[in-house]
């Protein structure tokens, strides 16, 4: 069993392969049948491919907007923990003073002097002085908590710019993709 020559029969070329009788026509059909049903494989796989990105550059969109959103949490509770360590500061070093300054009353008074002129001068002025580092400390507790507050702002904006773009990048692959598949 071998091959013969095709024979020519109605314009159909038949041939016989091991013992059976086969016509070209139908081979080139069935070879087009098996070449139609690759190319929609094909195509339903980028069609796969392209689904799976688009889906993957909206979620790594929303990914990255929730860790913008987180980091703003944060930066709000350190705002939050700044004022609240500078309270704490604050009235801490303004006790300090009252203590100091009740130290320094007594002292002078063991030591009989009164406190009126120069006396009085060096406690007013150490109070003061103190009371200047209270209020920086609050000032600098209140700066600390405006950029903890602006770094959560800004954070807040890189969220809905991350979501913004991952549906860009997801439409952007989509249109380029339309040309892709027309052509096919």
């Amino acid at each position: 069993m071998g091959f013969t020559a095709p024979a020519m029969a109605q314009s159909t070329q038949v041939a016989t392969v091991m013992g059976k009788s086969v016509t070209f026509g139908q081979t080139i059909q069935g070879a087009a049948k098996a070449t139609s049903g690759i190319t929609t494989f094909i195509k339903a796989m980028e069609g796969i491919g392209t689904a799976v990105q688009v889906f993957g550059q909206i979620q790594a969109g929303r990914t990255e907007s929730s860790i913008y959103n987180y980091n703003a949490q944060v930066s709000q509770e350190r705002a939050r923990l700044a004022l609240e360590r500078g309270k704490v500061e604050t009235e801490a070093q303004r006790r300090r003073a009252r203590r100091f300054t009740a130290q320094q009353e007594a002292s002078y008074a063991a030591a009989g002097v009164r406190l009126v002129g120069s006396p009085l001068e060096v406690i007013t002025a150490d109070a003061a002085e103190m009371e200047m580092d209270a209020l920086i400390s609050d000032y600098n507790a209140r700066i600390d908590a405006w950029s903890a507050s602006q770094d959560a702002a800004m954070s807040l904006v890189k969220s809905q710019v991350a979501r913004n773009a991952g549906f860009i990048k997801a439409g952007t692959t989509l249109l380029t993709s339309i040309p892709r598949f027309a052509r096919s």
